[in-house]
């Protein structure tokens, strides 16, 4: 599996020349739509990008963001190398669950005990990766959302100080976001920080043995509902209040996550930025909220075209019926009127005379 980094030339050059620098899908569901959309940004400080994020280019049922830590070793690497674990731990148990038969709460469970498990191996091998190329520790938080055998149905996990939060359906009346992850940080957990580190770092990490369990919740998507990923360059400097306003004020996933990362430089951040956006779609092929303009969008231009043309079709075959009906009254009322022929008179009668 090839993990997405924001560091290939041609996606740099589109952000540096203004146009959307997000990546955008589409993936179909059974008779549903998942719309995608990922953007990354290497910090000004960083030579390299230190966060790390699933692909969106094909359909998986697992999404993940990775932010290595910039203390540690090798940060890029232990980011990189834990998404990729994940991957491949929770792929097995994909093809699993698909093919089991039980109820909801039952796969909640086993989806829960898979992360878990899955996260606790990825420690192990990450810390393996690193140790084959430093003896320096390294390490990265991790978020991560693993889909049901519905859409409606997501298992979230985290460890650390990445986080998920639930984006609201397009229109709805509170736009703004909701976080649902709690950071690992020495303050919520109230354990002391070591010297020289701040209250709000992460206390637990993946690659150097410091997490013992990792966060695991669940998360119901109705209709139009999405889920957002990001790493702490974008949350220490963007409130959920301005990531609900920024989908709801943007036409797509891909414009407004470029705009998240804008408005999080705006206001001072310079580390790595990561967003990793998914909303499931509304029920019919709209897929996208309104422009900020205010005018319809292009899907709800489409069906308003679909509409107007099966309206124009009904009428052109209204209007053939009609004309066949009054030609059809027209030909009865000739047959009618028209005065029936004379029969032809008898032939003279002929006497033979013998």
């Amino acid at each position: 599996m090839s993990v997405s980094t924001p560091i290939e030339p041609a996606h740099a050059a589109r952000a540096a020349a203004g146009r959307p620098g997000a990546r955008q899908a589409h993936w179909t569901v059974g008779a549903e739509r998942l719309l995608l959309a990922a953007a990354s940004s290497r910090g000004p400080n960083h030579p390299d990008n230190e966060d790390a994020h699933s692909p969106i280019d094909q359909p998986t049922r697992l999404l993940v963001v990775a932010d290595g830590v910039g203390s540690g070793a090798l940060a890029s690497l232990a980011s990189s190398a834990l998404v990729e674990r994940l991957h491949q731990s929770l792929a097995d148990h994909a093809e699993t669950e698909a093919d089991a038969h039980t109820d909801a709460d039952a796969d909640a469970d086993a989806s829960a005990d898979a992360i878990r498990d899955a996260v606790l191996d990825a420690d192990r091998v990450v810390q393996a990766r690193l140790a084959e190329r430093t003896s320096m520790p390294g390490a990265a938080t991790l978020a991560l959302c693993l889909r049901g055998r519905s859409p409606a149905r997501w298992s979230i996990a985290w460890v650390g100080d990445c986080r998920v939060y639930r984006l609201p359906a397009p229109h709805a009346a509170d736009a703004m976001a909701q976080a649902l992850t709690r950071d690992d940080s020495y303050a919520n957990l109230g354990e002391p920080m070591p010297a020289g580190g701040s209250p709000d770092d992460p206390a637990r990490m993946v690659g150097n043995g410091a997490v013992f369990e990792p966060n695991v919740a669940q998360a119901d998507l109705d209709r139009g509902e999405g889920l957002l990923l990001c790493s702490d360059g974008l949350h220490r400097h963007v409130s959920a209040e301005a990531i609900g306003a920024a989908f709801a004020r943007h036409a797509s996933l891909a414009a407004a996550c470029d705009a998240l990362v804008a408005q999080a430089r705006e206001h001072g951040s310079r580390d790595d930025i990561t967003v990793l956006a998914l909303r499931r779609s509304a029920g019919r092929d709209d897929g996208v909220q309104q422009p900020a303009s205010g005018g319809p969008s292009t899907a709800e231009r489409t069906t308003r075209q679909r509409a107007g043309g099966r309206w124009l079709l009904w009428l052109v075959v209204a209007m053939l019926l009609l004309a066949i009906g009054v030609a059809l009254a027209w030909w009865l009322t000739r047959q009618r009127d028209e005065p029936a022929p004379a029969p032809d008179p008898a032939p003279p009668s002929v006497r033979i005379e013998r």
